[in-house]
């Protein structure tokens, strides 16, 4: 009996270890060469923006929606990609997915009152989710996608926000 249950022990283990040591469906590796959709997004202000006026030097979108539970994912992304840009060019913008929010406009009123137009973070409005369909993005997920200045995805975090992780994701754009 001792020996079964050391054999199950063993099992489990194994199993374990085999599905952590996996990677992650969101490294650099496993959605390079996606391509940047087509886009037409505002600002808080109502300024549009399109793909070619954000990948001069490359862009890191947090996509993201304004709810309770990402506003930590949200804050700290924010913090830790700003921390460590130093002299990378590419662009930080914030996606804000609005489809699942019960607070749309009150969402938008904050979002207007705290953004600083000309300034990183770039905040782009998707009212209905659409441009997150386009990318992939679960409805109510935070994940960093990073596009070099062709369009091309060449990083992907859906990791909790680090220094580490920020650093990665600005490498990715050399």
């Amino acid at each position: 009996m001792k020996n079964i249950i050391l054999i199950f022990i063993f099992m489990v283990a194994v199993v374990l270890s085999t599905e952590c040591g996996k990677k992650t469906p969101g490294k650099k590796a496993a959605h390079a060469g996606k391509t940047l959709p087509k886009f037409s997004l505002k600002d808080p202000r109502g300024k549009a923006f399109t793909r070619k006026d954000v990948l001069k030097n490359g862009a890191v979108f947090v996509v993201t929606a304004p709810l309770l539970n990402n506003k930590k994912y949200q804050e700290d992304w924010a913090k830790y990609l700003k921390a460590t840009k130093h002299k990378a060019k590419g662009r930080l913008i914030f996606l804000q997915d609005m489809s699942p929010s019960s607070f749309k406009e009150e969402a938008l009123s904050e979002m207007k009152k705290r953004y600083v137009p000309g300034k990183d973070p770039l905040l782009l409005i998707d009212p209905r989710g659409d441009m997150r369909k386009k990318l992939g993005v679960n409805k109510k997920a935070t994940i960093v996608l990073v596009y070099d200045k062709k369009g091309r995805r060449v990083y992907v975090e859906r990791g909790k926000p680090g220094r580490k992780s920020a650093f990665e994701i600005w490498k990715s754009l050399e």
